[in-house]
């Protein structure tokens, strides 16, 4: 199996056991130079409801040059 793949299902796996625990709020997810993977983590634990997680948008190049 991809060990991104698995690192991310591990993830979600530790997660949800601790939204189950009174006075846990929250859980700092780090993901070391995979940060991109933050939003469908949070996503496919549930945390947000139905709110999104933030996505930032790569900038728009306004200059109008190409590449």
């Amino acid at each position: 199996m991809d060990q991104t793949v698995e690192g991310r299902d591990t993830c979600i796996e530790m997660i949800q056991p601790l939204r189950e625990i009174e006075g846990v709020s929250g859980v700092h997810i780090m993901a070391h130079r995979q940060e991109a993977f933050v939003p469908e983590i949070i996503q496919r634990v549930g945390i947000l409801g139905a709110r999104r997680p933030y996505m930032p948008q790569p900038p728009l190049d306004t200059t109008g040059s190409i590449g």
